[in-house]
């Protein structure tokens, strides 16, 4: 759980900086290209950074990577 819990908290974390950085980004609707594009970007940052966290978390506790 507590795997889960930092991983989804840096994604969101940089969900919203790249929102917050992307100009009129909470302007845009699902149709438009902008969107999958921050959408994207995103979530390739946020993959980057949990990915170490994630197997450090796992590593910890060994017993969690079977399940």
């Amino acid at each position: 759980m507590a795997t889960d819990t930092v991983s989804i908290a840096t994604m969101e974390l940089v969900d919203n900086t790249i929102e917050f950085i992307v100009p009129n980004a909470l302007l845009v609707t699902a149709s438009q290209p902008r969107f999958w594009w921050g959408l994207a970007l995103s979530l390739g940052i946020a993959f980057v950074l949990t990915v170490p966290v994630n197997r450090f978390m796992i590593s910890r506790n060994p017993h969690h990577a079977h399940h």
